[in-house]
């Protein structure tokens, strides 16, 4: 597919969960999709030589990442804590949890820091890594600042009267 600016994106050979951005013959870009229509991680390597992360959380992966903001936990208590952040609004069923576990540790958001066994069944507890406070918090004022759109009127004012008006 091509973008106006002439980049192009395409999935990559035998991982359609990955897609490459070029612009000419260099790469530009990386893609990972998060499984559910949406894309868990972008890079934009035309930032410099260590590239600029954006990530896009969609709500379970960005409950799970502040979930685990105070520290490690295993899954049943992540599973409680998603619920009580959303205050409701994301149910996660033990398979959800860990495919998006699973998902966000593939990207580097999280990984696992220790396993006990208890009654007899392994418990991994999982914890964020440097990269993963990075994107929630970049998530998070990513999020504040669309709600600012909405909820502050000078704020919205401000960027309306940066564009063309309406004829």
């Amino acid at each position: 597919m091509r973008a106006a600016d002439g980049s192009w994106c395409a999935p990559v050979a035998g991982c359609p969960a990955v897609e490459l951005t070029r612009t000419g013959d260099e790469v530009t870009g990386l893609r990972l999709a998060d499984g559910s229509g949406g894309w868990l991680l972008a890079m934009d390597t035309r930032h410099g030589y260590s590239s600029y992360m954006t990530i896009q959380l969609r709500s379970p992966s960005y409950f799970v990442l502040a979930a685990l903001m105070d520290g490690a936990l295993h899954g049943y208590v992540i599973i409680k804590r998603v619920e009580a952040l959303s205050d409701g609004s994301v149910r996660l069923a033990a398979g959800s949890l860990y495919a998006v576990l699973d998902r966000l540790a593939e990207a580097g958001l999280v990984e696992v820091v220790s396993e006990e066994i208890v009654n007899g069944r392994a418990r991994r507890y999982y914890a964020l890594t440097g990269d993963g406070g990075d994107a929630l918090r970049e998530e998070a004022a990513r999020l504040a600042a669309a709600a600012k759109v909405v909820t502050n009127a000078t704020a919205r004012r401000r960027a309306i009267s940066t564009t063309v008006s309406p004829a």
